[in-house]
């Protein structure tokens, strides 16, 4: 029942206009999904591979919809990590669980709470972020390239000049 509905959201997305990809271990459903995409003339918009999530290169797409169940979402958890910051992930049924790896999703959206809720997440770049009187400090890591970021925003006033000079975003590795 979750593979079928995966595969119509793919199909939806393309009906919409995007490209799309679906992942398939199941292959039944699988052969299903091409020829329901080829009958609705969707082909040029989608892609049905036989592969494991777990196994798949993640980097590559910009948002992720994930049906899977309460503990495929625990599972998930490092896997999206792969994702690069700006990446958005809509979760059906279950949202991620609260935890250290996740600390870098942040949720935008929660659409109904039951058996049809939908989640909507995005890869922020900071992990923490203190605002210390006129100086904001972040400080966090960019997990697809596993760089170190800090970020000071800062206002500096001149003893010269009484106009303010901003100093922003510097990044470390």
């Amino acid at each position: 029942m979750y593979s079928l509905l995966r595969a119509l959201q793919v199909l939806q997305c393309a009906r919409a206009g995007y490209l799309s990809v679906g992942l398939e271990l199941n292959v039944p459903l699988l052969l299903y999904s091409r020829w329901r995409a080829r009958r609705e003339c969707l082909s040029h918009l989608t892609k049905f591979y036989r592969k494991d999530i777990f196994k798949a290169d993640l980097k590559q797409y910009k948002t992720a919809i994930i049906f899977g169940t309460e503990n495929l979402m625990g599972d998930l958890s490092m896997k999206i990590m792969e994702m690069k910051i700006g990446s958005f992930l809509i979760t059906c049924r279950f949202p991620l669980p609260q935890s250290e790896e996740n600390t870098l999703w942040q949720l935008l959206c929660t659409i109904d709470n039951g058996f049809d809720g939908v989640w909507l997440y995005e890869k922020i770049r900071y992990i923490t972020e203190y605002d210390i009187e006129d100086v904001t400090l972040r400080i966090g890591c960019d997990y697809s390239t596993n760089r170190a970021i800090i970020s000071i925003n800062t206002t500096v006033l001149t003893p010269l000049r009484n106009n303010p000079t901003v100093i922003n975003d510097f990044g470390g590795s």
